[in-house]
């Protein structure tokens, strides 16, 4: 039991190191994933909406039939474009306004809890505060797992509503899942990765404080 436990530490510094790494990669492809307008594409050829993301979408010579025969819709938009409100309700269905909720909590969930992962390093290399290690690490499993939930929970209705409804303005049978939405899927799993390595590095710290204690009581 006197045997300084400084392998425990080193393998929650990796734990905890590592955790924020992929932490970062996932808030980087929930970057892009938010920005992005190829969530689905579709070939110029054949598909009426080229291009398509949680905020922008790209026509070409789009007409909405039957309803708005007269008007002719090119090029790129934000959806929320007034220009859009005649096809808002095909543009915007209750699953894809749903699929843009979770995808805006899922962002400030992951960037604070990277944020979060920062400071759990912070506390361990400069001033050693194990209660505010912990705090910090919990709440980052818990922001990150959430997180992963909410963009799993997106994606697949994203997924399911663009193979299966007919009445959204793209069309299952010529518009493709693409970059956006993949970066979006590698997202969840990021959060899911980094949760388990924070909560296996957590542990790792609750184990070093334990030995440690007992070491320097033995002392």
């Amino acid at each position: 039991m006197g045997s300084y436990p400084r392998a425990w530490e080193v393998a929650a510094y990796l734990f905890l190191g590592l955790g924020a790494v992929i932490a970062i990669a996932g808030l980087t492809n929930h970057i892009i994933a938010m920005t992005s307008n190829t969530w689905l594409e579709g070939d110029p050829s054949e598909a009426s909406v080229t291009k398509l993301g949680l905020s922008e979408i790209c026509f070409n010579q789009y007409i909405h039939y039957p309803t708005d025969l007269d008007l002719q819709y090119d090029g790129c938009l934000d959806i929320d474009n007034p220009k859009l409100s005649k096809i808002s309700q095909y543009l915007v269905p209750e699953w894809f306004h749903l699929v843009r909720t979770l995808h805006w909590y899922c962002t400030i969930l992951v960037g604070c809890s990277t944020l979060g992962i920062i400071a759990c390093i912070f506390f361990m290399v400069c001033c050693k505060n194990w209660q505010c290690i912990w705090l910090a690490a919990f709440m980052c499993v818990c922001g990150m797992t959430g997180a992963g939930v909410m963009e799993y929970i997106a994606v697949n209705k994203f997924a399911e509503g663009s193979q299966l409804d007919w009445t959204w303005v793209p069309k299952p049978n010529v518009n493709y899942l693409s970059t956006g939405y993949d970066c979006a899927l590698r997202s969840a799993v990021l959060s899911f990765c980094t949760a388990a390595l924070i909560l296996i590095g957590s542990v790792l710290l609750i184990v070093t404080s334990i030995l440690k204690s007992r070491y320097h009581t033995v002392k």
